[in-house]
């Protein structure tokens, strides 16, 4: 599949439930001319206008840039790149509102509703491993026999208080879809999470919160898709060569993808399964 077919694919879900058409082939309704030629077999001749919901999509892409992302025949990273361009593009050409994050131990922001992606985006994605490299530092804290791990403020560096010296090679998976689930909440429409991923979360036993009042279960991939769930969030998940994510994320709503061509298959199916039509 090549981007204009995936691009009249996913026109065909997203603008389907956003604007009225026309069914044909009826036995009441307005004469249809161009079924004419059945009124002397099924008298399906007629044709009406079918009223739409008008249902306006938001879309939220969430990127896995850890350090196992960098890994891979041509490095995970650099195939999820190649994606998500061209992903943007059809989304918007279908009328979709596309937002971008990307997270490792931290989350960050890479494009907002009603922005365009940027365009040095490449660079951008980049830099948000670079960054979790060179300027982030992890601390872990005890409650009892659980152990959670927060970002070093400055002073905890200054003062050597803490335990890793980087945490681009950390990714929380749970505790950036509750980031991302936050931001969707706080938006109007329907709405769609879809999580890039090589499925390789720090351990579940670990989990990245200041909040230490709160459980290890509700900082897992599960808990959180569940979550998301009862906002009426939908969560597709799409897992960069690998078949890993299916340890942690639903198998009906998950893809696996190795190049870019994957993904257009990937998505469209994803989409088709998951939005109903009306």
């Amino acid at each position: 599949m090549n981007q204009k077919t995936f691009t009249a694919k996913v026109k065909s879900v997203l603008s389907d439930n956003k604007n009225d058409r026309a069914v044909t082939r009826l036995r009441a309704g307005a004469l249809d001319t161009k079924s004419y030629k059945n009124i002397n077999t099924t008298g399906k001749v007629f044709k009406k206008k079918q009223e739409r919901k008008g249902k306006n999509y938001k879309v939220s892409l969430l990127l896995d840039a850890s350090g196992s992302m960098r890994t891979g025949a041509d490095g995970r990273a650099d195939t999820l790149r190649k994606m998500i361009p061209p992903l943007v593009q059809t989304l918007t050409d279908a009328g979709a509102d596309v937002e971008i994050n990307a997270f490792n131990a931290l989350f960050y922001p890479m494009s907002e509703f009603g922005q365009t992606i940027p365009k040095d985006f490449n660079k951008t994605f980049a830099d948000r491993y670079n960054k979790a490299l060179r300027d982030t530092r992890i601390k872990q804290v005890k409650r009892g026999d659980k152990r959670t791990y927060q970002i070093a403020s400055k002073k905890d560096i200054a003062e050597n208080k803490y335990h890793y010296d980087q945490a681009s090679g950390w990714n929380f998976d749970a505790w950036a879809i509750h980031q991302a689930i936050a931001k969707l909440n706080a938006e109007d429409g329907n709405k769609i999470l879809i999580v890039f991923s090589d499925g390789q979360p720090t351990n579940e036993n670990w989990y990245h919160t200041s909040d230490l009042n709160k459980s290890i279960n509700d900082y897992s991939i599960p808990y959180q898709i569940k979550l998301a769930k009862h906002s009426g969030i939908t969560v597709l998940s799409v897992g960069i060569q690998t078949e890993c994510v299916y340890n942690y994320y639903p198998k009906r709503d998950t893809v696996i993808v190795h190049k870019l061509e994957h993904m257009y298959e990937g998505i469209t199916k994803l989409l088709s399964l998951n939005i109903k039509r009306g």
